[in-house]
């Protein structure tokens, strides 16, 4: 797989990405790493809210699942709220990486952190099609 392209293309070819200003950073075989800007998406507590987290998760692990060839969609996730996204705080950054890549399933794992301080961590499994990612 070619990762500048795939990088690419995802980050063009994936409307929601945009809608939540996500950005996918880098991808090489089992990991990606992606931005998020916390701006206008805030709860009423004022802190990100917790599902524009979990979808920036669930993107940038797909991003990792895909790395590995083929096209994949999210069977479940997992995810442990650890400390609040600061509105203002600075972006998010999550960091995945593929800890099992099997015949009709990936697994990959991320972090979530904001300044160097942990949000969240989280586990998704992936199904895999028997057609390549991009």
């Amino acid at each position: 797989m070619e990762y500048l392209k795939f990088k690419d293309y995802y980050n063009e070819n994936t409307p929601y990405l945009k809608l939540l200003g996500i950005v996918l950073e880098d991808v090489g075989e089992g990991f990606s790493v992606g931005r998020m800007v916390t701006d206008g998406l805030g709860n009423l507590n004022e802190t990100v809210h917790g599902g524009a987290i979990f979808s920036f998760a669930d993107s940038i692990c797909g991003a990792a699942a895909k790395s590995m060839g083929s096209a994949t969609t999210t069977l479940e996730g997992k995810i442990n709220y650890i400390s609040p996204g600061n509105l203002g705080g600075g972006d998010l950054i999550c960091s995945a990486k593929v800890v099992h890549c099997g015949r009709k399933t990936v697994v990959v794992q991320c972090d979530i952190s904001q300044e160097e301080r942990l949000v969240a961590t989280c586990l998704f499994t992936m199904f895999r099609f028997d057609r390549p990612a991009m």
